[in-house]
């Protein structure tokens, strides 16, 4: 099961005028530095219906 937060990056997106630096901080505890994207999760969708993550199951992806 899949479960992405697409609308996450939108509210973020339309708050990111309003408080810039609270996004700054935002990003500061996401490892990747950026809020994820649709092909992001397309990306980990297709590993994970490939032969790759064969030994992968009952996980969370992050």
């Amino acid at each position: 099961m899949v479960l992405p937060q697409v609308q996450l990056k939108q509210k973020l997106t339309n708050w990111r005028g309003k408080n810039e630096s609270a996004l700054k901080k935002l990003h500061k505890l996401i490892p990747y530095k950026r809020i994820g994207i649709p092909e992001d999760i397309g990306a980990v969708t297709a590993w994970l219906a490939s032969d790759e993550s064969e030994y992968t199951w009952h996980n969370t992806i992050c």
